[in-house]
């Protein structure tokens, strides 16, 4: 089953604004949702490819279907949204030194 979920607990945390605003939600699995959450996936913010944790084995990408060659859908990167993906991806690379 698919839900929304935001992009990215820590932000919310930092603005309870962001928690309602349909800009900071994909569609994600549950598997998928919590790996963005803990920054071991993001989308790159200039054009939606997704990035994966070098922290990840390649059995660990298999096991949970991570697609190395995701790209999110260009009408999806509205101006709201790149926001939130700047500051996750920002999130991403701390955790991951990437």
């Amino acid at each position: 089953p698919e839900m929304s979920r935001g992009l990215g607990d820590v932000y919310k945390r930092q603005d309870i604004y962001g928690k309602g605003d349909l800009n900071n939600a994909f569609l994600l699995c549950a598997t998928h949702d919590k790996l963005f959450d803990k920054c071991f996936i993001t989308f790159s913010f200039t054009d939606g490819k997704i990035r994966i944790s070098n922290k990840l084995t390649d059995d660990e990408i298999k096991l949970w279907n991570i697609d190395k060659d995701y790209k999110l859908p260009g009408e999806m990167l509205t101006p709201e949204t790149i926001q939130y993906l700047i500051w996750h991806n920002d999130e991403f690379e701390k955790k991951n030194g990437d």
